[in-house]
């Protein structure tokens, strides 16, 4: 039992107060796409929680059950950038509103289950993951579309024989929370 919370030890968060808090972009998923995800991180979590979606009134009643912040991300009938993309933006300006952030996990939702709270131990400073040991940018064609349209031709060039980082977990403290768009890019 120990390290573990259940609902019956959720308590309403001091907005003054710093905190860590997790953020998914979960846009175009129903329930059953975010519910291990959800119930997995509530089992070893009591922290803040927000995951951006559509307006989904069966899914935000469900974020609403189990205390997640839902940050509804309209759905644009112009072009917008692929959600790989759009949720450091969205992530940014979300953290920019609560400068009393501690630490921030920013994950993937839909494939993620969580064993232990992910912020312990604490991050002390920005924490990201390659996506393949063996291989390098170049070899990865979905990330180095993205790269060339954000940075263009010549810093694709230059930084294929790096490794890809994965996009889908990063943490650290919210202090480096400016650096992260450009880190991804650049």
């Amino acid at each position: 039992q120990s390290g573990r919370c259940h609902p019956s030890s959720w308590h309403q968060r001091d907005a003054d107060r710093e905190e860590n808090v997790v953020l998914g972009y979960a846009t175009g998923y129903g329930v059953e796409h975010v519910e291990a995800f959800v119930r997995s991180l509530r089992s070893v979590y009591a922290g803040a929680v927000a995951l951006f979606v559509h307006d989904d009134p069966v899914l935000l009643a469900f974020l609403a059950a189990h205390e997640v912040e839902a940050v509804v991300v309209p759905t644009a009938e112009v072009w917008t950038p692929q959600p790989v993309v759009a949720r450091f933006s969205a992530y940014e300006r979300y953290m920019a509103a609560r400068p009393g952030l501690r630490h921030v996990l920013m994950t993937d939702v839909r494939d993620v289950v969580f064993q232990a709270d992910p912020f312990t131990p604490a991050p002390t400073g920005l924490e990201v993951f390659v996506e393949y040991e063996a291989g390098r940018l170049a070899d990865h064609a979905f990330q180095v579309k993205h790269l060339r349209a954000l940075a263009g031709e010549g810093l694709a060039e230059r930084l294929d024989d790096q490794p890809c980082i994965c996009a889908g977990t990063i943490v650290g403290p919210a202090g480096v929370k400016g650096e992260l768009p450009v880190f991804m890019f650049f």
